[in-house]
């Protein structure tokens, strides 16, 4: 217990902001949905109002002003879909 509370002083305010709770979990809720089925196999970077997917590159998806309130599920779920078809192939092993 000791630990964790010795890294939870260390993180500055900014971060708990970013990596509150209402601000990741829309991302992570659409990529729950039938809709986001064929989505697999991707990593994404979520923190505040930001959403990238990582990859050898890192992508892009949505970014909003911080400030502002978190994404809804509908508003991520629809930037996602839309940046689809910008996304780098997957790298497939079996290729090397």
């Amino acid at each position: 217990m000791v630990k964790r509370a010795q890294v939870v002083d260390q993180m500055p305010d900014s971060a708990e902001d970013t990596m509150a709770p209402d601000k990741v979990s829309p991302a992570i809720v659409f990529l729950c949905t039938d809709e986001a089925k064929d989505i697999t196999g991707r990593q994404f970077g979520v923190r505040g109002n930001r959403v990238s997917l990582l990859s050898w590159q890192v992508t892009e998806i949505a970014e909003q002003n911080a400030a502002e309130d978190a994404w809804t599920v509908e508003d991520i779920g629809e930037r996602i879909m839309d940046s689809l078809e910008s996304w780098p192939k997957p790298l497939n092993p079996m290729d090397f």
